[in-house]
C-alpha cells in the first residue's frame, strides 16, 4: 500500500474499521484540537464531528483527504508513529533556569501510549524501507541511535563520523 501509494486500499482498511476507533485514533494522535498552550496563533485543524461522519468521509480520511491538519499536529503524529508509540505534547521550550539554576518547566509534557512499540516499530521499518523503494540507492544512517534516510535528512555530514550540521 505504501510502496504503490494505493489510495483505495487506504480507503478500503479505514472502511473495515468501526467509526469510533478511527475518531478514537485521532483524538490520540492529536488531530482535531490544539496541541499546546505555548503555539498561541496555532488552529485545531478541521475533522468533521462524528456524529456528521459518513463512509465516504472516512474512505477520504484514510487517503489523506477531507480532514485539515496542522504541520505541528502532522510531526507530532509521526514523532509518536515512529518513536515507540508515545504522543509527546510538543514544546518549544523545555525549561527556564533562574539565577539559582533552578528549573521551571513550562508548558504541558503530556505523554502517553497511543500504539504498541511493536506496531511502531513495524511502521518504522515499513516507512524505513518505502523511503529505499523511493529512492533506490538510500541506505538508512544512524545516528546517535537514530536511523535517518540521507535524502530526507536535514542533517549533512561536515568532517568526520559525528559531526553532523542542519542544512
Amino acid at each position: 500500500v505504501l510502496k504503490n501509494r494505493c489510495n483505495l486500499t487506504l480507503a478500503e482498511i479505514v472502511l473495515d474499521v468501526r467509526k469510533e476507533n478511527i475518531y478514537q485514533y485521532l483524538d490520540l494522535f492529536g488531530f482535531g484540537k490544539k496541541t499546546s498552550s505555548e503555539f498561541n496563533n496555532e488552529s485545531s485543524g478541521t475533522i468533521k464531528e462524528i456524529r456528521y461522519a459518513r463512509e465516504i468521509d472516512l474512505a477520504k480520511i484514510g487517503e489523506g483527504e477531507d480532514i485539515l491538519v496542522t504541520p505541528v499536529q502532522m510531526i507530532t503524529a509521526y514523532s509518536a508513529l515512529i518513536n515507540g508509540g508515545i504522543y509527546n505534547n510538543p514544546s518549544i521550550i523545555d525549561h527556564l533556569e533562574d539565577t539559582t539554576g533552578a528549573k521551571k518547566y513550562l508548558g504541558d509534557s503530556t505523554s502517553y501510549q497511543v500504539i504498541t512499540k511493536t506496531t511502531s516499530d513495524r511502521i518504522k521499518q515499513m516507512l524505513i524501507c518505502f523511503m529505499q523503494v523511493i529512492y533506490m540507492r538510500i541506505k538508512p544512517a544512524h545516528i546517535m541511535d537514530c536511523i535517518i534516510a540521507k535524502e530526507c535528512s536535514p542533517f549533512r555530514r561536515i568532517s568526520n563520523e559525528k559531526s553532523f550540521r542542519f542544512g
